[in-house]
C-alpha cells in the first residue's frame, strides 16, 4: 500500500490532512500560502495556493468524511 492510500484510508481529519500536504510542499521546495481564517475571503479560493519555478498549484483539500 502506497503512503498516500494510507494517508487517505485513515480517515484523518482535515486540518492533519493539510499539514501532510504542507510538509510535502516543504520537502520539495514549494513556496505555498494558506489564508488562516478563509471566512474573511471570496468564496471559491482553494485551501492552499503552491508555486515551484514556473509551476502553480490550487489545491482544495478535502477528506474521506
Amino acid at each position: 500500500m502506497t503512503e498516500a492510500r494510507r494517508i487517505v484510508e485513515a480517515q484523518i481529519s482535515e486540518s492533519q490532512w493539510q499539514k501532510t500536504v504542507t510538509d510535502m510542499l516543504d520537502a520539495f521546495g514549494w513556496k505555498w500560502h494558506h489564508a488562516r481564517d478563509s471566512r474573511k475571503d471570496k468564496p471559491g479560493l482553494p485551501d492552499l495556493i503552491a508555486v515551484r519555478g514556473a509551476r502553480l498549484l490550487f489545491l482544495e483539500l478535502k477528506t474521506m468524511t
